[in-house]
């Protein structure tokens, strides 16, 4: 459920790139949608990226979606607080949080046309993609055991932090000077609302809910790869 509220965020809100066929500057437009382009003839109407550029923009409902995604993975993450105090073990409920996706996509390969739709010219890169997601669901559901809610979800935050750390160090992107000062205010904000030595955390907790953060940050690059 969460993943759905993620992608349909991003749905609501495309970047719409308009080419004018009569030979002006190239625009950026958000179209509504079913009204006819300026500039484009009646076959390009057709054309899937046209379809794609007569798509409006809806903030309003990109917001609902993503607080949805907000309320969803807050709910995910106390129902597995929940059931890790009754003691159930961390397979057990790492299997049940896929049953519901497994059920979606068997569903939706039924009605579309079988496992034909799930070929792929890079199985390596979605084994990886696969394994990284799993090692991150271990470390995030893991520290929602472990941790207290607060500083689990406190730590996940740091997954942009990583992000940026991997694009200079990793990726050798260029990061400016006003980047890093707002990865110094996350980190601080971060030691703020933890407050280390206030209270005992859990060493391995920590460790779980800072390996999420950054799986989370690597994973947004093997996305991107794909």
């Amino acid at each position: 459920m969460p993943d759905l509220f993620a992608r349909l965020q991003l749905a609501a809100l495309p970047n719409v790139m308009v080419i004018d066929t009569q030979g002006a500057d190239l625009k950026v437009l958000p179209p509504a949608r079913g009204i006819a382009l300026p500039g484009l003839s009646p076959l390009a109407m057709g054309s899937p990226a046209t379809k794609a550029a007569q798509v409006e923009q809806r903030p309003i409902i990109a917001l609902f979606l993503r607080l949805g995604s907000a309320l969803a993975f807050a709910t995910m993450s106390m129902l597995v607080k929940l059931a890790g105090e009754h003691h159930i073990p961390l397979p057990q409920i790492m299997v049940g949080r896929q049953i519901v996706p497994v059920i979606a996509i068997l569903a939706w390969l039924w009605i579309g046309g079988g496992l034909a739709r799930l070929g792929t010219r890079r199985m390596p890169s979605h084994i990886v993609r696969s394994v990284t997601g799993m090692l991150g669901m271990v470390c995030t559901f893991s520290a929602s055991m472990l941790l207290p809610l607060p500083e689990a979800t406190t730590l996940g935050f740091t997954a942009p932090l990583f992000a940026v750390l991997i694009g200079s160090l990793v990726l050798r992107e260029h990061v400016g000077p006003w980047r890093w000062t707002a990865v110094a205010l996350g980190f601080a904000g971060v030691l703020v609302i933890t407050q280390p030595g206030s209270h005992p955390i859990p060493l391995l907790g920590a460790l779980a809910g800072l390996g999420a953060g950054l799986i989370v940050a690597i994973i947004s690059y093997q996305i991107r790869e794909m």
